[in-house]
């Protein structure tokens, strides 16, 4: 699998890592195996990845990871949904994590459009962004 996950360096990143590392790491597994866009196979939407168990994503105990789970639905950055054939997790904003999407102005994860998607032209306007070849 390949693609890219965008990383906010923030404040709210900062205190994530700090004050729930756990959090922190499952919150980071999760954009790692975000879709980032719907899939008719599976039926799974962007933003959302389904979680192995607790050991596979490098969390001490089973304890942790329900604390994790908590923290990041408390502070709205994913939510949770069980199923038959285990855990789905979907980010609900881009305050730390973006997974290909495009984000309005509230920091609320919107997927991208079709035709966003389907855009050969770079998004980035600013001339300091361009990579110089040479």
């Amino acid at each position: 699998m390949s693609g890219w996950v965008k990383f906010h360096r923030s404040e709210e990143a900062a205190a994530l890592l700090s004050r729930h590392p756990n959090a922190f790491l499952l919150l980071s597994q999760i954009a790692l195996r975000a879709r980032w866009k719907d899939c008719s196979i599976t039926k799974m939407k962007a933003g959302e990845a389904f979680l192995g168990d607790w050991k596979e994503a490098g969390l001490p105990s089973e304890a942790a990871y329900r604390v994790a789970k908590d923290r990041l639905k408390t502070c709205r950055l994913a939510t949770f949904q069980g199923t038959n054939k285990g855990t789905i997790a979907t980010l609900t904003n881009a305050d730390i994590y973006e997974v290909g999407f495009a984000v309005n102005s509230g920091q609320e994860i919107v997927p991208a459009t079709d035709e966003q998607q389907a855009s050969d032209e770079p998004t980035a306007t600013n001339k300091k962004d361009r990579r110089i070849e040479g």
